[in-house]
């Protein structure tokens, strides 16, 4: 199975954006919270993607490092994004944590997949610098 870059349509709160997205074998990011794999989005692309104040949630998240569960933007927003953390172990790096919220779906037309309420990551934007893709898919055979 070869390296392969597929177009993806995601869905979220009324909200539809298609980005290209790499199979990464590699990711075995899993969300124990709803036992599913996660997939990695750019944060370059959350503005076309979640609300505002979901995005003021996440920049708060990317300054300080944990949620502010406390936090009244958050509060008003959690049932349907349910922002979680997620621990990850990355290759040449140390583990750390990333923000993980559900999408209300991800279409991989080419693979005829639709995964409904799924699990995405913010990941830092270097890691797509200079590349094709927006997102990390998992592979199916996880």
């Amino acid at each position: 199975r070869g390296r392969h870059i597929y177009h993806v349509i995601i869905h979220s709160e009324g909200k539809t954006i298609e980005e290209n997205f790499f199979e990464d074998s590699g990711n075995r990011l899993w969300d124990y919270m709803y036992t599913r794999p996660v997939i990695l989005l750019s944060e370059d692309i959350l503005a076309d993607l979640i609300s505002e104040d979901e995005l003021n949630i996440v920049n708060k998240y990317k300054n300080k490092g944990y949620i502010d569960y406390k936090d009244p933007i958050l509060l008003s927003t959690q049932k349907k994004a349910c922002f979680h953390e997620i621990a990850y172990q990355s290759v040449g790096r140390s583990s750390g944590k990333l923000l993980c919220f559900l999408l209300d779906s991800v279409e991989v037309p080419e693979k005829n997949k639709i995964y409904m309420k799924q699990p995405a990551a913010v990941a830092d934007k270097s890691l797509f610098c200079d590349k094709d893709y927006r997102g990390l898919l998992f592979s199916d055979d996880i």
